[in-house]
């Protein structure tokens, strides 16, 4: 997940797993998102962000930064529409 990272490279969470560090290395905010989860975390400018998710639901979520701050007039182009910068995929399941 990488301007918007979680602490490992691995884009699978244990519901048992309860911490995810949200690091935008840009002077822009950004949001990690799973609508199906209810989970909207902001993240300021330069800010590192510490969240702990209590995950009772498995399953294969879609997860997206909800800021605007690609490329295009409305800012929803660029990283803003590849998989894996700004959105993608995250499993969550029971170890």
């Amino acid at each position: 997940m990488n301007s918007t990272s979680a602490s490992s490279d691995d884009p699978n969470l244990s519901t048992t797993q309860v911490m995810s560090e949200l690091n935008p290395n840009t002077s822009v905010a950004h949001t990690f998102t799973i609508p199906q989860l209810g989970i909207n975390i902001p993240v300021a400018p330069h800010a590192v962000e510490v969240a702990e998710l209590y995950l009772n639901q498995t399953g294969v979520f879609y997860w997206q930064c909800m800021d605007p701050c690609g490329l295009g007039a409305a800012g929803w182009g660029g990283a803003m529409s590849t998989d894996g910068w700004m959105r993608g995929t995250v499993m969550v399941y029971n170890p």
